[in-house]
């Protein structure tokens, strides 16, 4: 009965190493490399590089229909209050948001079927 409460199994188990690991990479700059000495343009890497751990979570997860997509906002939020205008508008285009697509295309929902083809859950989410 208590099943039912946990989420579905992964269904990329590679993807979901993958962004374990690519978080863990972050994690590990974030507390290791000197940032006062980087350029200022540098600490916008960490926020860009997390949309990457979400779009491979999203992979994992079954795609468009897994709940982690809202975990991109993150990253703009984080841009929005301590990046500058030109590191959020990469972070909005990477992100797939509406105010992005005018401007150009937006990566997130596309680059895990780019690279290894779609999820392989029992449905399909693209139409």
């Amino acid at each position: 009965m208590l099943t039912v409460l946990l989420p579905p199994a992964p269904s990329s188990l590679a993807a979901l190493a993958a962004a374990v690991a690519l978080l863990a990479a972050i994690a590990a700059a974030g507390i290791l490399l000197p940032w006062e000495r980087l350029p200022a343009s540098a600490q916008a890497a960490p926020a860009v590089a997390f949309l990457g751990v979400v779009v491979l979570l999203r992979h994992a997860a079954g795609g468009s229909t897994s709940g982690f997509s809202v975990l991109a906002l993150l990253p703009i939020f984080w841009l929005a209050l301590y990046g500058t205008r030109p590191e959020l508008l990469v972070g909005l285009s990477g992100s797939g948001s509406p105010s992005a697509r005018r401007s150009s295309s937006s990566a997130l929902p596309t680059i895990p079927s780019r690279i290894g083809g779609a999820p392989s859950s029992g449905s399909s989410s693209a139409r």
